[in-house]
């Protein structure tokens, strides 16, 4: 039984104890607090240190930085808006002064990237259209005066929508429309609900990008950019040129991928100031029908052609039209019945007859200004001709499939041949870039060097002739001054032909001879 002398001796302990821990909490919180302001500290001189190089740096000076910070080259045009949206906001979270400076800065808040969905609202994932709405007034605004490129990409779901918050962003996307130079839109066939009216004023925009993330149509084609009065660049992916109401005249640029041979026709007949078109057209859609009469077009200049086509149901689409102004063809043309599988067995290395000469050689004589073509594909013939013949103006020549040796051979023995016999052949050719395909051949360490022998000869003869002969001369060719030839494979050459590489490269030659291993010479 515990006496009171006990019960005093035990409050004494207790005392004493709660006592001692006191102290120690209290010494540890003391250290706790010198430790978290040494932590402060470090923290302050760690952000201090990492901007201090700026931090002296004139406003204006590091305002350019931040703006050239935004130019990052990325891996994928479609990311390149989004990632400038993301640094312009990164920049105002490091320190007080960057901050003061990006809000300063217009040109970092002219890009602005968002997504547009019917699900998910409320979610950092599918941000809401009331939250895209206050994006674009932040941003709009801190771009002050600066023009805007927006990247918008709408969701499948938007009839889900409450009509609300549509017609929030709706008023807001039409209240900031005139500032935008730039509209790249993921998802073409929604933005049809934005309205059918051709009443908006895109008064800025100059270049517009439309691509139908579905492949499928369901909704009507939208006249919101029929009277954008400013607009010239037009890109549209699996949207058919036909079916988009844009001020056609006003277009000299033009990118198309998955057009059908109707859609091209009608992109010619309406943008009559067109300079430039980039397009690919799809071989189930060339069953439409389309004109067979020449269609002419006196402005175009540059044209890139993709294109695959059933001989038994149409022609290759160059036969449709003739571009006299035409001075850069690139041409992708594939029979898409040709059998494939046999190439390479052949042992006279024939190649598919993908691209007929006859027709690419009528067009080229319809086409006198030409002169640069890139080839993508190649007839079977040995002999180019179709070229000599048609291309009188031709200064750069690159042919991107792998040559057979002999037809390579074909090509430089050709050269000086013909014109010998005074017939010029391309006379003002002065850039060829080679690919061969050193696998079709028997013994092709020996057909190799046979090449590069008539290469030789074909570059000393012209540079020669382009000395001896007068300028004014009709038949007299301009000197080779650029040379690629790329082997499928790796040969060793003579110490006597590295030794005329060598010579020709002191002459002036920009030359390259290599293979996948690396350069030869």
């Amino acid at each position: 039984m515990a006496t009171p002398a006990s019960i005093r001796a035990e409050m004494d302990h207790l005392s004493s104890e709660i006592s001692r821990l006191e102290t120690e909490v209290s010494q540890r919180n003391a250290e706790l607090s010198r430790l978290k302001n040494q932590l402060r500290q470090l923290d302050d001189c760690l952000h201090a240190s990492t901007t201090f190089p700026f931090d002296r740096l004139p406003a204006e000076l590091l305002s350019e930085i931040f703006i050239h910070s935004t130019l990052s080259p990325v891996d994928h045009p479609r990311d390149a808006v989004e990632e400038s949206d993301h640094i312009a906001l990164l920049l105002t979270q490091i320190c007080r002064h960057w901050r003061a400076v990006a809000l300063q800065t217009p040109p970092l808040w002219a890009a602005i990237a968002f997504t547009l969905e019917g699900s998910g609202r409320g979610s950092t994932e599918a941000p809401t259209f009331r939250r895209s709405a206050e994006k674009l007034d932040v941003f709009a605004h801190r771009a002050g005066a600066c023009l805007l490129n927006v990247d918008m990409t709408i969701g499948p779901d938007l009839l889900n929508v409450p009509a609300a918050d549509l017609e929030l962003f709706i008023h807001c996307f039409r209240r900031h429309a005139p500032k935008i130079h730039t509209l790249t839109v993921y998802g073409a066939d929604e933005i049809a609900l934005f309205g059918r009216r051709d009443d908006w004023e895109f008064s800025a925009l100059t270049n517009l990008k439309l691509i139908n993330t579905l492949g499928v149509r369901r909704l009507q084609p939208t006249a919101m950019f029929a009277s954008a009065p400013s607009l010239r660049n037009l890109s549209i992916f699996e949207v058919p040129a036909s079916e988009v109401d844009v001020p056609w005249s006003q277009i000299v640029a033009f990118h198309g991928r998955l057009q059908s041979l109707a859609d091209f026709t009608y992109l010619l007949s309406v943008a009559d100031n067109l300079l430039s078109v980039d397009i690919s057209l799809t071989p189930d859609q060339r069953t439409r029908t389309t004109p067979h009469s020449e269609l002419v077009h006196s402005s175009l200049q540059q044209l890139c052609l993709r294109e695959r086509y059933d001989p038994d149901i149409d022609c290759l689409a160059l036969e449709h039209f003739a571009f006299p102004a035409l001075r850069k063809l690139d041409c992708y043309a594939e029979d898409s019945a040709t059998e494939w599988r046999n190439y390479g067995a052949d042992p006279d290395g024939a190649m598919p007859d993908v691209l007929p000469h006859a027709p690419l050689a009528s067009f080229l004589a319809h086409s006198p200004l030409l002169n640069t073509l890139r080839l993508k594909t190649m007839w079977s013939w040995q002999s180019f001709t179709p070229l000599y013949k048609n291309t009188h103006n031709l200064t750069s020549l690159q042919i991107t499939p792998a040559l057979t040796l002999p037809m390579a051979e074909t090509f430089f023995d050709e050269l000086r041949v013909l014109q010998t016999q005074s017939t010029p052949a391309l006379p003002h050719l002065s850039s060829i870039d080679l690919k061969l395909n050193a696998y079709a051949t028997n013994n092709s360490a020996y057909a190799f060097a046979r090449v590069l022998e008539s290469a030789v000869k074909t570059v000393n003869w012209r540079r020669a002739q382009a000395e001896i002969l007068p300028a004014d001369a009709p038949n007299r060719p301009c000197a080779i001054t650029f040379l690629k030839l790329v082997t499928t494979s790796y040969s060793e050459f003579s110490p006597t032909l590295l030794e005329r590489f060598e010579a020709l490269k002191q002459s002036g030659l920009d030359l390259f001879i290599g293979a996948a291993e690396g350069r030869i010479a």
